[in-house]
């Protein structure tokens, strides 16, 4: 009974302190947030798909098993932006780690299932009210960058000014780059991307010059990084500890492979 009661303290703790504008019956997990949960799930999920190349024979089965897991639980959190990254994550490691074929035919695929099953996508009847929204939100976003665009608002006053400018209080813009533009002004903009685009470069060069076991783990870490980029399109996932550990992680992995590599080929 000790324990059940304080399962039951803990599930009630994540469903009050829920980081979430709507309580509706998505799940929230471990983040109090959808959309946050679902980012971190994109992730464990294409660390499955890792593994599953790196296992031989039926122990292959064991992480396409946890993968469809993690799927599954993604469904759960209704996330539409999570939905588009783990499919940009799926398409980029599958490429990344020479499986041309099975990119196109997984491309093609989904392609063909969303044309024919369009109910699929998490929260279709919403799908058009929530990007009017969005589209409002990254309006009023854009505007306040152009007001602070030197050295922007930092994150706290953001959400100041967005009351100012709409009567509704909001954290962030809704979307990764238009996020750290308005809260770190231009400079912090352009030094983002620079790390970004040098990281995807290295990155490349790494699958082109590794052998193939670190490949598929450079493939993994590639996908991972364009999983929340593209999630990011949406929302502002790195924003929360949990995503943002992951998304640092994979840049630093990254570029530390590289020096490595180019040091042993030198």
């Amino acid at each position: 009974s000790t324990k059940a009661s304080s399962s039951s303290i803990l599930l009630n703790f994540y469903n009050s302190f829920r980081f979430q504008a709507e309580h509706s019956i998505r799940s929230i997990g471990t983040t109090g947030n959808s959309n946050i949960t679902a980012a971190m799930l994109i992730c464990f999920a294409l660390t499955s798909i890792y593994f599953s190349f790196i296992f031989k024979g039926l122990k292959r089965l064991i992480p396409l098993f946890t993968f469809l897991l993690f799927c599954y639980a993604i469904a759960y959190t209704g996330s539409r932006g999570a939905c588009v990254g783990l499919i940009f994550g799926l398409i980029v490691q599958l490429w990344f780690t020479g499986h041309r074929f099975k990119t196109f035919v997984l491309c093609l695929s989904l392609l063909l299932l969303f044309i024919l099953y369009p109910e699929i996508i998490p929260r279709n009847d919403t799908l058009l009210s929530t990007l009017n929204v969005r589209i409002s939100v990254w309006k009023t976003s854009l505007f306040i960058f152009l007001q602070n665009f030197l050295f922007g608002t930092l994150p706290i006053h953001f959400g100041q000014l967005f009351y100012k400018q709409t009567g509704n209080y909001l954290v962030h813009a809704h979307n990764i780059f238009l996020s750290i533009a308005v809260e770190y002004g231009i400079f912090g903009s352009c030094l983002f991307l620079c790390l970004i685009f040098l990281t995807l470069y290295r990155g490349y060069k790494l699958c082109v010059l590794s052998k193939e076991c670190k490949k598929h783990f450079v493939g993994m870490l590639l996908s991972q990084l364009i999983a929340i980029l593209s999630h990011g399109m949406y929302d502002y996932p790195i924003i929360h500890p949990q995503v943002g550990l992951l998304f640092v992680l994979n840049i630093i992995l990254i570029n530390v492979l590289y020096q490595a590599e180019i040091t042993n080929v030198s």
